[in-house]
């Protein structure tokens, strides 16, 4: 019988010892509030233009070009008309609206001479309402552009608006109340509602928003009012005006809005960027009121860190995506770039991630589809494609850090990287070791081996025939009590990380 050399012997001797491991892909999304050795294993330190869904983690869509010559200014507002059989796309910049509703360059203007492109809309009786807190308001009828007709206040230039109980609401900017117009009107005196008396903490009325709560006894449609102090009063009724019909249900402290824009509805709730996080505006409230700290979302760090880097700058904005079930909170950086923290609402767990290289300074929906403005007087298609315009879609991630629930030294022997991916899409990913850098240099995978996915669940997604998934194994390196994954991906073509696995030998604790 032939004696093995002793190197082939260890050899065997450690594939027969290595424990095999999988890990899902960072499914539960982006954590930027928890300590590194405290978070879940399906959380990502680090996931930007990662999309976690059901599947697994997907590189974003890319984006094409919509429309172009909105003047040369950037574009800061895009609103949709939909009243009836008529659906109009309207832009904002350089003092000018335009009329983009069809792609292409756009035409002339439909308006001019304004001093900011910066409007809040809301749609009112086959109307749509525009405020800047500069130019008077202005309305569109589905063809044209008219200034409001209202009377009754020192200035029209109301700064917010919103519709609640079939009448419209305005204020004005450095106010403390609202004004309030005649029932189903878009005409006539508004009347003022000052807020000062109720507001503990002073300040000036920042955002408004609905809300609707059913607590037994059938739906109820509640309004709050916030201010720059952080004073939130929500009120129900229908009159302002009556006191049998307009109640003040509460008084809450919460952080204060960043932006009268950075506020949006999904379903039933209210959602607004804050000083602090990304808040649903009932569970704050619920919390407040059973006397609980109020929960903080996975990336209300990260929140914190871009108010205090640029609270002032331009771009803030919430919005809901209904056709990709997301909600996404426009931040703009710094730098003078923006970057979009993006949530899954389709998903129990509603994970977190983060778009970057679409420099949005507005987004807007138009039939359902998601747009953004940009630069020089240019919009975008969202969600659209696989590119980012001409280039690919670069993807980064960086998952928790593991001990796979053993607390002893390790040594990666192999890992293996699940990529589900069009045959040529190239993914990289390296490892790292105790809370260290993760470099992107153990080992490039191509999905170009291995046979079409076609194993259940996965043979139900909307994937190309020509999606696959590379099978083999990588050979690893490197010891350590704890493991990171790093993965990042240049892509042109759909792209799914499904997991990790992972060989390793158990060592001693020390």
């Amino acid at each position: 019988m032939a004696i093995l050399p002793r190197s082939q012997r260890l050899a065997l001797a450690a594939q027969a010892s290595a424990r095999p491991v999988s890990v899902p892909a960072p499914i539960t999304g982006w954590n930027a509030r928890d300590a590194l050795d405290e978070m879940p294993a399906t959380d990502a330190v680090l996931l930007d233009n990662w999309y976690p869904d059901y599947s697994g983690c997907a590189v974003r869509n890319g984006f094409v070009l919509y429309s172009t010559g909105v003047d040369s200014s950037p574009v800061r507002t895009l609103a949709e008309y939909n009243a009836g059989a008529t659906r109009r796309f309207l832009a904002a910049a350089g003092g000018k609206f335009y009329d983009i509703s069809i792609a292409g360059a756009a035409g002339a203007p439909l308006a001019s001479g304004f001093a900011s492109d910066a409007w809040q809309t809301v749609p009112f009786l086959s109307r749509l309402y525009f405020c800047n807190g500069i130019d008077t308001v202005q309305v569109f009828n589905g063809s044209s552009f008219a200034s409001a007709s209202f009377t009754g206040a020192s200035s029209l230039a109301f700064i917010g608006c919103i519709q609640y109980q079939n009448r419209l609401f305005f204020w004005l900017p450095n106010a403390t109340g609202f004004y309030y117009a005649p029932l189903n009107s878009i005409s006539g005196a508004l009347a003022f509602f000052d807020l000062a008396a109720f507001a503990p903490h002073g300040g000036n009325l920042t955002a408004a928003v609905t809300f609707s709560h059913d607590g037994g006894n059938g739906v109820v449609d509640f309004v709050a009012f916030i201010l720059s102090s952080g004073d939130c009063l929500i009120y129900s009724g229908n009159d302002p005006s009556n006191v049998n019909a307009w109640s003040l249900v509460g008084i809450y402290r919460i952080s204060p809005p960043v932006s009268p824009r950075a506020v949006c509805q999904y379903g039933a709730e209210a959602f607004i960027t804050t000083y602090d996080d990304h808040i649903p505006l009932q569970q704050q409230l619920v919390a407040l009121k059973l006397g609980q700290l109020p929960p903080r979302s996975k990336v209300s760090t990260a929140v914190q860190n871009a108010v205090r880097a640029n609270l002032t700058g331009f771009g803030w904005q919430a919005l809901y995506y209904p056709r990709g079930r997301r909600l996404i909170f426009n931040i703009p950086n710094a730098d003078g770039t923006f970057s979009q923290h993006v949530q899954n609402t389709a998903l129990q767990t509603q994970p977190w991630c983060r778009f970057t290289n679409m420099n949005a300074y507005c987004w807007g929906l138009f039939r359902d589809n998601l747009y953004f403005g940009a630069a020089g007087g240019v919009v975008y298609q969202a969600d659209s494609g696989n590119l980012d315009n001409i280039g690919p879609v670069a993807a980064d991630a960086r998952q928790a850090w593991n001990t796979f629930t053993d607390p002893m030294r390790k040594r990666i022997t192999a890992v293996r990287p699940m990529i589900q991916a069009v045959s040529g899409e190239t993914v990289s990913f390296g490892l790292g070791f105790d809370y260290g850098d993760i470099n992107i240099a153990l080992s490039p995978t191509t999905a170009g081996a291995g046979s079409p996915w076609d194993i259940s669940p996965w043979d139900t997604s909307p994937w190309s025939p020509d999606a696959i998934v590379d099978p083999r194994w990588r050979v690893g390196g490197g010891t350590g009590q704890s493991i990171g994954v790093r993965m990042t991906a240049s892509a042109n073509a759909p792209t799914v990380w499904l997991r990790t696995d992972f060989r390793f030998e158990q060592g001693a604790a020390l």
